[in-house]
């Protein structure tokens, strides 16, 4: 599971218009099929990234849709599809309002949606995460938080601090305080360079 997909500039248009468009029932269907445990996680994976490639906007739209779901696994491929499909968009507040999720897997992906989006709140969670070595849920290679959150960091902003060399969580760990001080120095100025696709 990666979440380093680019942003696609999709607009929920029926959002602005005062009303939610119907998701798809293919898209529902592939979400759905999340529900009660996968038997098959990386098939699963499959048909949704095949939905992703049909039908993005729709994805993206069942994905809001089923964020509400009382089945963790299909949050989190909700939660995937919408980093997958990152975008300035209505989901940007129902991703913000995950950030502080006690499961690590959907806080993350929560981050990693707003992050690609250009939307610095997702940051602060991801240096948090350094220090974490709560296993993601459904990575395939298995993939520690302090890792997902390293190669997020590494790859949108101009930081560093050491942790481009980090290769388990310690050193990780290590590199933490200093990002932490250079989000309370820079934080509230960073900008996003859509051409660079990072934070500048």
């Amino acid at each position: 599971m990666c979440a380093a997909g680019a942003a696609a500039g999709l607009a929920l248009a029926c959002n602005v218009l005062g009303g939610r468009p119907t998701p798809n029932p293919e898209d529902q269907a592939a979400l759905s099929a999340f529900e009660g445990g996968v038997g098959d996680i990386e098939e699963a994976f499959q048909a949704l990234g095949a939905r992703l490639r049909d039908d993005p906007a729709g994805m993206r739209t069942a994905a809001v849709d089923a964020l509400g779901s009382p089945d963790s696994a299909v949050r989190i491929a909700s939660l995937y599809v919408l980093a997958e499909t990152a975008a300035a968009d209505g989901a940007l507040p129902e991703l913000a309002r995950r950030l502080d999720n006690d499961d690590a897997t959907e806080r993350l992906l929560a981050a990693a949606g707003l992050t690609l989006a250009g939307d610095r709140r997702g940051l602060p969670v991801l240096i948090a995460a350094l220090s974490d070595d709560t296993p993601m849920s459904y990575a395939e290679p298995p993939q520690a938080a302090w890792e997902y959150a390293r190669l997020l960091l590494i790859q949108y902003t101009e930081g560093d601090f050491g942790l481009l060399a980090a290769g388990n969580r310690n050193s990780a760990a290590a590199a933490q305080p200093a990002w932490q001080a250079w989000w309370d120095e820079n934080g509230g100025q960073l900008r996003w360079d859509a051409s660079l696709e990072r934070f500048q």
